[in-house]
């Protein structure tokens, strides 16, 4: 186990996406998974030792999977639970609650299941071993990797999740064990009040009362380009979407809906208060048919996919492979946990990166999420506590705040350098006007319309942008999206040295401005290598600074990304109580150093402070150079009298570089005839960073191709056929191979380790009588 989990004094500690975290056990709650012939709030009664469960009140409002929370008086709880573990019939299981120190009202439910994942190379019965070993079962494999799985307690086990995931990963064979929780999923309310075109001013707007000229998205300017694609599916993850309402009746509008609640379609809500989903559908797409408002891409289809009431790991990979699996262009997610401190797990991450990153047959989905509505930062220091909402904080999402009718900020809006664009939403104006599931005009007034109604409106821009060409990647929408973005709020915006602002991203989304450079769109006019990826590394070493320790002290933060770095910024908390006597300093991988603070700042105490190309200049120096490898922070104390403590302290850097790297050979070269020597061709790659997939093109004319075998071998000498005899009598093999439906490739990119030297093309006519030449062949790798 990391040495880093030992250093928890209190409650437990769990693995997400490499990182290890504190849990402490609630005072209050328990859950309990009934079984599945017995009652809903199964324990409402508590007819066994009644005394025991003073102050029982049934909290769970959706049970997901049988599971039910209830909550006790303190003094009660660890008696109740043991009476209910040694009585209780109806229940499968009873379970203690947990929660981050840093949100306690953020809880956390085991369940039966861990996440696992095994390194390369373990053998089935290495698997079965370690299984068997904590009584575990495997619950669901993964398909498209044999190395990933979920495994279910069982009656065999001898442990919690919590203990047993961190058993596991002691074992050299396993580099991912984390349990499975569920969280509450919040969802912005919704009051229905009043509704048309004319007054929904986010569209289109002319100034007038709380309403700033032309804040709005411009859509009928767009619309004049197209008004939605039947090809391009809008994904509504939500509370149900009321998919008998006329907004979504034209033939075809519903494609691969999907109930998750109780594994019924259609995905309709089922509670009267369960108007959110509904309501961001019809903002997003809802038709032009006269009877209501209309959507920003009203000819886009609907994809429809009701959640649980509260989420897990394997619910989120549900959700996202169903929408990946099944077209969706656009997944819209005006949602989040509850919990004001949430780190995602290993499998949500890679659920959520493998539907941006290759859906919509490897152009990828575009991913949309709302901010959220509490006035804090996405992931930092709020009110003296951390804070992180983990899903708008993933980087292959596109992150939305919210910007109110007179072009400013919405004051509930959340902020950071992760916000990609803000949208129209209600607050300090105008409200959002659409329909309810009745049909009536709703007004979505103060937060209820939030950062909820912002996100569906920035999805149906991406569904235009998309209906208007449909050969751009998600990469491409989110360049497009942040080039045609319109600056608000240029006084209290916080806008940087790149024009980006904390509140408001790149800026408000205009669809009109969008929609014309996607129907115009031409990727040689764009550097290959602009694309750019702002990353932070945050560390929280707490560290004392001794007195007069001129030497200092150090901490490191590892960036794992290649690319030139464009922009960087650093920001420290340092607990001192004369910020004069200390001196900080970054220093890059290659040896750079700037000085962040020499002994400034006099008789004041403490140093919570950001350092910027602006304030100090000295970090112009990293500007070019390669991000890749370890940052070390230097904190010196040059008081005799005084110590400090290193509390925390963030690096944040702008990455550009190839996402895409592109090699072309084109030799013209005859292939031998019934020779095993074939030909071999040669590719020399100078490029940097990890291989996370690739794409390989041939161009072979050939009379008969079921002569020929084709392979490709990489620098570290691994190698992988591609073509193996087949295909008959057929002539000329011009193909694209790609790692998408091709697991023997997908394995084979997953064990290349380095990419830089020659990569080989072999080609081999195994029969005779028939000739061919290699034309061409040409080479992509995405790093």
């Amino acid at each position: 186990m990391a040495e880093n989990q030992m250093t928890y004094k209190d409650g437990f500690t769990i693995s997400r996406l490499g990182d290890f975290y504190s849990l402490q056990k609630s005072q209050t709650h328990f859950a309990v998974k009934k079984k599945p012939d017995a009652p809903r709030a199964v324990l409402a009664g508590a007819s066994v030792y009644p005394q025991s469960f003073e102050g029982l009140i049934f909290e769970n409002k959706d049970s997901p999977d049988f599971i039910e929370l209830y909550k006790v008086q303190e003094d009660c709880l660890e008696q109740a639970i043991e009476i209910l573990r040694n009585h209780c019939k109806d229940i499968l299981w009873v379970s203690h609650v947990y929660y981050f120190p840093e949100d306690p009202n953020g809880l956390l439910i085991p369940t039966d299941s861990i996440y696992v994942e095994f390194a390369d190379k373990t053998s089935d019965q290495e698997i079965d071993s370690i299984l068997e070993k904590h009584g575990l079962k495997i619950f669901q494999t993964d398909k498209e990797d044999s190395n990933f799985l979920t495994a279910d307690l069982s009656s065999e086990s001898l442990a919690n999740p919590i203990k047993i995931a961190n058993a596991l990963l002691e074992n050299e064979c396993i580099n991912v064990a984390e349990p499975d929780f569920l969280s509450e999923l919040e969802l912005a309310p919704y009051r229905p009040e009043d509704r048309l075109f004319s007054e929904q001013w986010h569209l289109e707007n002319s100034g007038g009362n709380r309403m700033t000229l032309g804040a709005d998205i411009s859509a009928p300017e767009a619309w004049e380009i197209t008004r939605g694609h039947p090809n391009v599916t809008i994904c509504i993850m939500d509370d149900g979407v009321d998919t008998n309402q006329p907004d979504f009746s034209t033939p075809g509008k519903i494609i691969s809906p999907r109930e998750f609640n109780q594994n019924e379609n259609p995905p309709l809500p089922i509670f009267a208060q369960n108007n959110h989903g509904t309501v961001c559908a019809k903002i997003a797409l809802a038709d032009e048919n006269d009877t209501g408002a209309i959507g920003v891409a009203p000819r886009c289809t609907l994809m429809p996919v009701r959640m649980r009431g509260r989420i897990s790991d394997k619910a989120i990979k549900d959700y996202f492979d169903h929408a990946r699996l099944n077209g969706a262009s656009i997944i819209s997610c005006s949602w989040g946990v509850k919990s004001r401190f949430f780190p995602l797990g290993t499998q949500s991450f890679k659920s959520i990166q493998k539907a941006a990153r290759q859906g919509r047959g490897g152009l990828g989905c575009v991913i949309v999420f709302a901010a959220g509505n509490e006035n804090r930062p996405i992931s930092g220091f709020h009110k003296g506590r951390r804070v992180l909402s983990g899903f708008a904080a993933h980087p292959d999402v596109i992150t939305i705040s919210a910007s109110s009718s007179e072009d400013k900020r919405s004051s509930y809006s959340n902020f950071g350098s992760e916000i990609w664009v803000c949208a129209p939403s209600s607050d300090g104006g105008q409200p959002i006007v659409t329909s309810d599931r009745e049909g009536n005009q709703i007004q979505l007034s103060g937060e209820n319309g939030g950062t909820s109604s912002a996100a569906p409106i920035v999805a149906g821009v991406c569904g235009l942008i998309l209906s208007a060409n449909l050969q751009l990647s998600r990469e491409d929408v989110k360049i497009i999206l942040k080039k045609t973005a319109k600056k608000i709020n240029h006084v209290r915006g916080k806008y940087d040295s790149r024009e980006h602002s904390i509140y408001h991203g790149w800026g408000r989304v205009d669809a009109a401005k969008a929609v014309q450079l996607a129907n115009n769109y031409n990727k040689d006019s764009l550097p290959t290598n602009s694309f750019a990826r702002r990353l932070t590394f945050r560390s929280f070493p707490d560290l004392p600074i001794a007195k007069h320790f001129v030497k200092g002290i150090s901490d490191y933060a590892a960036v794992n990304e290649p690319g030139e770095i464009q922009d960087i910024e650093v920001t420290i908390n340092i607990h001192h109580p004369y910020r004069g006597d200390l001196k900080t300093s970054i220093t890059g991988p290659d040896g750079t150093t700037a000085v962040l603070d020499n002994k400034k700042g006099g008789i004041r105490d403490n140093v919570p402070k950001t350092f910027n190309l602006k304030n100090s200049p000295g970090l112009k120096e990293f500007l070019g150079k390669h991000a890749a490898g370890s940052f070390t922070l230097n904190a010196a104390n040059y008081a005799r009298h005084d110590i400090g403590t290193l509390k925390d302290w963030s690096l944040t850097v702008e990455v550009t570089g190839a996402k895409r790297e592109e090699w072309k050979d084109s030799p013209e070269i005859a292939i031998p005839d019934n020779n095993s020597k074939g030909i071999v061709r040669e590719l020399n790659v100078n490029g940097y960073g990890s291989l996370n997939d690739l794409e390989l093109t041939v161009n072979i004319s050939h009379t008969w191709i079921e002569d020929l075998v084709v392979k490709l071998e990489s620098p570290d000498n691994n190698e992988v056929v591609l073509h193996d005899r087949e295909g008959g009598s057929l002539q000329n093999l011009k193909k694209t191979y790609t790692t998408i439906g091709n697991p023997i490739l997908e394995s084979f990119v997953k064990g290349v380790k380095e990419i830089n030297g020659v990569w080989k093309l072999k080609v081999y006519d195994l029969d005779s009588s028939d000739i061919g030449k290699l034309h061409s062949w040409k080479l992509k790798l995405v790093n």
